[in-house]
């Protein structure tokens, strides 16, 4: 427990951790989409691509985000704000926070609408 009396999750191990974040990153759509994806857009050359893709965008990203959550310890918008603050930045980067909840929220809607 922290100082407030709220209980903080910890993942059990690193590979649980993982296999969570792996599972959020690619999800069902995408796992489902897939290979008419790749088959309409050149096989062998799309994957080459995609995975360029996801190694030049994806991973830094989730680095970024964990990082952000590791530092901030709290919401996305508190994280952005502790993060923002430690760094002598403008307390507007808690606004980004809002987005993303934003955007969790978008896709969440159009998952359960298809």
């Amino acid at each position: 427990m922290n100082d407030n009396g709220s209980e903080i999750g910890v993942w059990s191990s690193r590979w649980v951790f993982f296999l969570a974040a792996t599972a959020g990153a690619i999800g069902l759509g995408n796992i489902w989409k897939f290979p008419f994806v790749m088959a309409e857009n050149g096989g062998i050359a799309f994957i080459g691509l995609y995975l360029l893709c996801i190694a030049f965008m994806g991973v830094p990203m989730m680095l970024s985000e964990v990082a952000i959550g590791h530092i901030g310890k709290a919401n996305p918008v508190q994280a952005l704000k502790n993060t923002a603050s430690r760094s002598n930045a403008s307390k507007s980067w808690s606004l980004i926070g809002y987005l993303g909840l934003f955007a969790g929220l978008s896709i969440f809607v159009l998952l359960c609408v298809v």
